[in-house]
């Protein structure tokens, strides 16, 4: 099973080594190109034999009824990099690869070309990347690779580059992040963040550190980027130049679907909302931030000792489109929805289970993890930490999440 855990991004491939090395690309994400895909046309080769899920062969777990999937990381129809962890470029392989093909149908199939070559048409229909897969193994001949090349030559001619990873990465650095990497010299975070700031389905780019402040937002009417600054550093240096995130917390809250941001701690209490052009101080996001008559706060602590975050995070819990408010630490439990006419955040009837927190008393992982375990749209708990391990489930129905009733 092909299947790092996202522990594996967080824990150990954003490591600098002793030798201050780090890494920056990653490719284990495989891309699924599907017939759901409504900016596609539907060649026939996504409809028969299953499609590219041919390459996806399953077996069910008769205990729990589950479908186990031999590639755990995947993702449907985003043949584009993308950022995990705040440092590292994921830039998801195209399916299939020489492997997945080989299982599928054999080594050496005119079926694997074929649906490398739609795949192809897929990228290049969406501006994409088509990352590429294949061994030294026999699963695919030198030929065969060629017709690959020759039939993207042919069709798109200079449209189609062929790029090594430290190519795409550079001109990723350049072209999209103002040549501002997301991991600063040491390998730390250096304060860059994608997010959709306007609600128009293209992703913009923040750029904030101690060095530079700046918001880049993509006009893709004009085919260009409008400048304009950011309020606060996402990122801070302690004296041995040692990064930490500032507390800055993003989300989507009022109706017009526009991000905010929101930033508490001793120091600065602040909150800004994106107006589509520049960032407008919007101070009533703190208001009815409390738990048993303390604020929530981001982050406690300062850049000389270091910060600690306090378990906040904006999830839309609902699925209406705007964030709800969760703290979750040693001392606070609670859920807040916003409300447009108070101009406030209202606590909620329901918070996480018992004994469990989004981070521990030093602002470190708790082991608590958001996901939709059952495919019915909602996120699920679960739950685990050294010693003391349990999987805790609020099944995802609204009803459910309302009332707050007890986990499965």
């Amino acid at each position: 099973m092909n299947s790092p855990s996202p522990r594996f991004y967080s824990d150990i491939f954003n490591r600098v080594s002793s030798a201050d090395r780090f890494l920056t690309v990653d490719s284990s994400v495989m891309n699924l190109t599907t017939s759901n895909d409504g900016s596609l046309a539907r060649p026939q080769s996504l409809d028969a034999d299953g499609g590219f899920r041919k390459y996806f062969p399953a077996e069910t777990n008769t205990i729990t009824k589950l479908s186990l999937k031999w590639f755990g990381t995947t993702i449907e129809d985003y043949p584009y990099p993308y950022v995990i962890g705040k440092l590292c470029w994921e830039f998801p392989a195209m399916v299939p690869s020489d492997w997945e093909a080989n299982n599928a149908h054999g080594p050496n199939n005119p079926t694997t070309v074929a649906d490398w070559k739609t795949a192809l048409d897929a990228a290049v229909l969406k501006q994409g990347v088509f990352t590429f897969i294949f061994h030294p193994h026999g699963w695919i001949r030198p030929e065969q690779l060629v017709e690959f090349i020759d039939y993207a030559d042919g069709k798109y001619g200079g449209k189609v580059k062929f790029l090594n990873f430290r190519d795409a990465q550079d001109r990723l650095d350049r072209n999209l992040l103002a040549s501002r990497p997301l991991r600063a010299d040491n390998g730390q975070d250096n304060g860059v963040r994608l997010v959709d700031l306007n609600h128009d389905g293209y992703l913009d780019v923040i750029s904030a550190n101690q060095q530079f402040s700046q918001t880049r937002v993509w006009n893709p009417k004009q085919s260009k980027w409008i400048t304009t600054g950011f309020p606060v550093p996402l990122v801070t240096q302690d004296p041995q130049g040692n990064r930490q995130e500032s507390g800055v917390k993003f989300g989507i809250v009022h109706p017009n679907g526009h991000i905010s941001a929101l930033i508490r701690d001793q120091a600065v209490a602040k909150a800004w909302s994106f107006d589509g052009a520049e960032w407008i101080e919007d101070g009533p996001l703190l208001n009815g931030l409390v738990v048993d008559g303390k604020p929530v706060l981001t982050a406690t602590g300062d850049p000389v000792r270091g910060k600690r975050d306090r378990g906040v995070r904006l999830r839309d819990l609902d699925h209406d489109g705007r964030c709800e408010l969760i703290v979750g630490n040693e001392s606070q439990n609670a859920a807040f929805s916003w409300s447009e006419e108070e101009e406030s955040w209202k606590p909620l009837s329901y918070a996480l289970p018992p004994n469990t927190s989004i981070v521990d008393a030093q602002g470190r992982d708790n082991g608590l993890r958001f996901v939709d375990i059952n495919d019915d749209g909602y996120d699920d708990l679960i739950f685990s930490v050294y010693r003391h391990a349990k999987n805790l489930a609020w099944l995802g129905t609204r009803l459910e999440l309302q009332s707050h009733q007890r986990p499965a």
